[in-house]
């Protein structure tokens, strides 16, 4: 599945569009639904979704996120 792939950094889609540094979160949940469970796959350095959207993007792109999957914000 295409948005299960992971390029050279480990990163889903969904890891790339949490970090897009901006407020738009339509394209995010366009991927959040067709493959939720991405929100639980580590990049190659052990960061979730959750983890790339708060080092990168705008708070409400970090809470949109969380209200997806608040069982990230527990993981290391």
């Amino acid at each position: 599945d295409a948005l299960k792939m992971k390029n050279a950094d480990g990163d889903t889609p969904i890891h790339v569009a949490a970090s897009t540094h901006t407020e738009e979160t339509a394209g995010l949940r366009f991927l959040l639904g067709a493959c939720p469970e991405a929100l639980l796959t580590p990049d190659a350095k052990g960061r979730l979704p959750l983890h790339r959207a708060v080092e990168h993007s705008p708070l409400e792109v970090v809470l949109f996120v969380y209200s997806y999957c608040p069982e990230a914000i527990q993981v290391r």
